[in-house]
């Protein structure tokens, strides 16, 4: 079933689905074939899959990342929207505890950003380790998220778990045009 998923070979798919058991079968990293939908941007049989068969939207895998984790990740608008069209919890946190947001904005996918922060996500859900998006941006070097990130004056004096500002993040990763944005 993960196979015909992975082809994305409608006729391969639905006659997998027929038996009931690998609707929501998962594989050795816990995704379903709806992950795997997800990762090959079938949108028109995610619908199937869900509504002919009855897959489940909010099935996660090991890492607790659900199918929308995965479109928000893979700067899928269309998977997104099919997936929030059938019940799909956009407020739900993996195991880092990081929602779709964090993932549409590392995808730097601003469309899909912009849709989930119309739909009422916190974009400043702090992950397991107390780092909030500002910190991550300035790890990666992400200037554009930083931005994003970084729309209250709090959040650039706030310190992680060790200490550190995210000025000092930015300098430690030597990310030059992030520390100058931040010093001004």
């Amino acid at each position: 079933v993960h196979r015909a998923c992975i082809n994305g070979d409608k006729d391969e798919v639905s006659k997998a689905m027929r038996d009931e058991r690998l609707v929501n079968a998962r594989d050795a990293l816990g995704m379903t074939p709806l992950h795997k939908l997800v990762l090959m941007g079938r949108h028109d049989l995610i619908q199937e899959l869900v509504e002919e068969h009855a897959a489940d939207v909010r099935a996660w895998d090991n890492m607790k990342r659900t199918p929308l984790h995965y479109a928000a990740a893979q700067d899928n608008t269309k998977c997104y929207e099919v997936l929030k069209s059938l019940a799909a919890d956009s407020f739900i946190k993996d195991l880092w505890h990081r929602t779709p947001l964090h993932y549409a904005r590392v995808a730097q996918d601003d469309d899909l950003g912009e849709l989930l922060l119309k739909k009422g996500c916190d974009p400043n859900v702090k992950d397991m380790t107390n780092l909030v998006e500002v910190f991550d941006a300035c790890a990666r070097g992400n200037l554009k998220l930083l931005e994003q990130s970084l729309d209250r004056k709090s959040y650039a004096l706030s310190r992680d778990a060790a200490g550190r500002t995210p000025l000092h993040v930015a300098v430690a990763y030597q990310h030059e045009d992030l520390i100058k944005y931040l010093v001004n």
